[in-house]
């Protein structure tokens, strides 16, 4: 049986914080989303009433049904977050959250000073959380790992644009202690200079599961970008700052992998 994801070990019934900021942004988007629809009826109820007597009440019924929609699919969002179980309607619900309100979010974090990077991160856990309740089980030769070329040492001669088997394992960076868990799984993993690479990769390929590392912002516009290709995110560290010779934990990749693959743990 494979181990508990490591962001997970201190947690409880209580979310983390991070989840608790995502939380409160979509349904205060929702909210937002509601008093904006309410007040474009009401400067339009005039013009709408001229041409027909009931077609302000008539577009208010359909837009109130809209809103009370977009509600039931947050609640339900929610539910299965917080019970853990996938559900028939986790598709559209997951579809909803990522390609429409998440952009919402961001511009509605701005008006509370949260900042964007924070709100990426929150997206990116939650994210991860709908993979796992999810419950993946997908062959290797399936699955893609993407690592960020600032993974790399900075003064590195070998600068290593896709394969990561031509690192010469020296030890100055961690790229060469992603090679064995590859060779242990048969797991294709490439590294992407961008955003735009990456995506050409996951085009090209079509994998069933992608593991992903980079910053919260490359690792939130990936997701959204792969939907519905399930990505999980493993959010880098940076102690010399943003790309710049950058760290991740390797028992979070670890984890990924034996809890995604389709084959026996080893």
């Amino acid at each position: 049986m494979a181990a508990r994801d490591p962001i997970c070990q201190t947690k409880d019934l209580t979310m983390q914080k991070q989840e608790w900021v995502f939380i409160f942004l979509l349904v205060f988007c929702w909210v937002c989303l509601s008093i904006g629809i309410f007040f474009f009826w009401r400067l339009t109820f005039l013009g709408l009433q001229q041409i027909h007597p009931i077609l302000p009440r008539l577009i208010g019924i359909i837009l109130a049904g809209f809103i009370l929609l977009v509600g039931l699919g947050i609640a339900l969002f929610l539910r299965i977050l917080i019970l853990g179980k996938d559900s028939w309607y986790s598709y559209p619900l997951r579809r909803l959250v990522t390609r429409y309100l998440f952009p919402l979010m961001v511009i509605v974090g701005r008006l509370f000073r949260i900042q964007e990077e924070r709100i990426q991160q929150s997206f990116v856990i939650i994210n991860n959380r709908m993979v796992k309740i999810k419950g993946l089980s997908v062959h290797p030769d399936r699955i893609i790992i993407l690592l960020p070329q600032c993974l790399q040492n900075d003064d590195c001669k070998m600068r290593i644009t896709k394969d990561i088997r031509c690192c010469k394992k020296c030890g100055k960076c961690q790229i060469g202690e992603i090679i064995p868990l590859l060779d242990k799984y048969n797991i294709m993993c490439w590294v992407a200079t961008g955003g735009t690479l990456a995506r050409k990769y996951i085009a090209e390929y079509r994998p069933d599961a992608v593991i992903a590392i980079a910053c919260p912002r490359d690792l939130s516009s990936g997701i959204i970008d792969c939907f519905p290709i399930p990505v999980y995110g493993i959010l880098n560290q940076r102690p010399e700052g943003p790309c710049v010779n950058t760290l991740v934990d390797m028992d979070r990749i670890s984890w990924a992998i034996q809890n995604f693959v389709s084959l026996p743990k080893q």
